[in-house]
C-alpha cells in the first residue's frame, strides 16, 4: 500500500484509524482550501470504508487488523511523509472542528512544539487529571503527551517510528517521544487554549482489539526497553504561556493555578472522582519530584 500525497502543498498531516462510529467529520467541517492538513483515514471496519465518500485532501485506506499504532507504522514506512511539518494522530472518538484542528497546526509551528495535543475538556472521559484544559493558560510545557491524540513533529516521528510496530496501543511511547534529541525541554506542550472532547470510555475499543490478538498494554509499555537510560517521567508541568503569551515558571506555582481551574470546573467532570484527594496528590507530586528531561538514548 502507498498513499499519493504528491499533489498538495499542505505542510501538516492527519491520520485516524476510523471505525463506523467514527467523528472524523467534524473535523473536516471547512472547505479543503481552508484547512491546513491533509488526512489519511485508516478505516478498520470493511462497511465503513466501503460507505466513505471522497472528500478533497482525504486518503481513505482499508486497514481491518492490528491496533493503532503499528498501522501508522505501516503508512508512514510506505509514503513520503517528509514534505509534512506536524502530524496529528487523533482517535476517532475525538470531538473538535477543523477550525480548532487549524489553531492546534499554527501554534504548534508558532512555538516549534515537537509533541503536543489540544486539551480535553472537563465533561471528557479521561485517565489522567493533568491533562484536562486550565482556563488561564495558553499552552503548558510537560513531560508527557497522551496517545490519545498527539501531534508529533517529523523530525520526532523520523526518530522513533520504527518503534511505533512493537507497541500497537502506543502505551510506553508516551513516555518516549518527549525527550528524544528531536525534542526535549519546552517542545512539548498541552494546548489549554484548544479544547476536544473525548467522548467514549477510555481504552474501551483498544481493550478488546488487543485481547483478540493476544496482546496487551503491559507487553506494549515493553517498548520503553529500547532505550538505555529510560526511567519512568513524573507527570509534570515546568513553565506555562498565559493568554498574554507572558512566560511564567514553577512546578509548584502552575500546580496550584492548574488545581483552582479543576476545582472550578469540578460540576462538569464525568463520573463520582474525590477531587480534593486528586488534586492534593497532584500538587504534592509537583512538590516532591524533580524534572526528568533528559535524552534518552537508544540501544544500538
Amino acid at each position: 500500500m502507498s498513499i499519493n500525497l504528491n499533489k498538495t502543498n499542505k505542510k501538516n498531516l492527519v491520520i485516524v484509524r476510523s471505525g463506523k462510529d467514527s467523528l472524523h467529520s467534524n473535523w473536516l467541517n471547512q472547505p479543503y482550501c481552508e484547512r491546513l492538513f491533509d488526512t489519511i483515514i485508516s478505516f478498520y471496519d470493511k462497511d465503513t470504508y466501503k460507505e466513505f465518500k471522497p472528500i478533497d485532501g482525504v486518503n481513505a485506506i482499508l486497514q481491518t487488523e492490528g491496533g493503532k499504532w503499528d498501522n501508522i507504522h505501516h503508512i508512514i514506512s510506505t509514503s513520503q511523509m517528509n514534505k509534512y511539518n506536524h502530524i496529528w494522530f487523533p482517535d476517532d472518538d475525538i470531538l473538535i472542528d477543523g477550525n480548532a484542528v487549524n489553531q492546534m497546526f499554527e501554534i504548534a509551528n508558532e512555538y516549534d512544539l515537537r509533541v503536543c495535543q489540544p486539551a480535553l475538556t472537563p465533561d471528557s472521559y479521561f485517565s489522567f487529571l493533568e491533562l484536562i484544559s486550565v482556563r488561564s493558560f495558553k499552552l503548558r510545557y510537560t513531560a508527557f503527551i497522551e496517545v490519545m491524540a498527539p501531534c508529533i513533529h517529523i523530525d520526532v516521528i523520523s526518530e522513533i517510528y520504527d518503534l511505533f510496530i512493537q507497541s500497537p496501543s502506543g502505551f510506553g511511547l508516551d513516555m518516549i517521544w518527549g525527550r528524544l534529541k528531536s525534542s526535549g525541554m519546552y517542545n512539548s506542550a498541552v494546548l489549554d487554549c484548544i479544547s476536544m472532547r473525548h467522548t467514549r470510555p477510555v481504552g474501551s475499543v483498544l481493550a478488546k482489539t488487543l485481547k483478540q490478538k493476544g496482546g496487551s498494554r503491559k507487553n506494549d509499555y515493553n517498548v520503553v526497553n529500547n532505550f538505555i537510560n529510560y526511567k519512568r517521567v513524573k507527570k509534570l508541568n515546568y513553565a506555562a504561556v498565559l493568554h498574554n503569551d507572558k512566560l511564567i515558571k514553577g512546578k509548584f506555582r502552575i500546580s496550584l493555578i492548574c488545581a483552582k481551574s479543576w476545582y472550578q470546573d469540578r460540576q462538569e467532570f464525568k463520573g463520582n472522582r474525590n477531587f480534593n484527594t486528586w488534586i492534593l496528590r497532584i500538587i504534592k507530586r509537583h512538590i516532591i519530584y524533580g524534572l526528568r528531561m533528559d535524552t534518552l538514548i537508544r540501544k544500538k
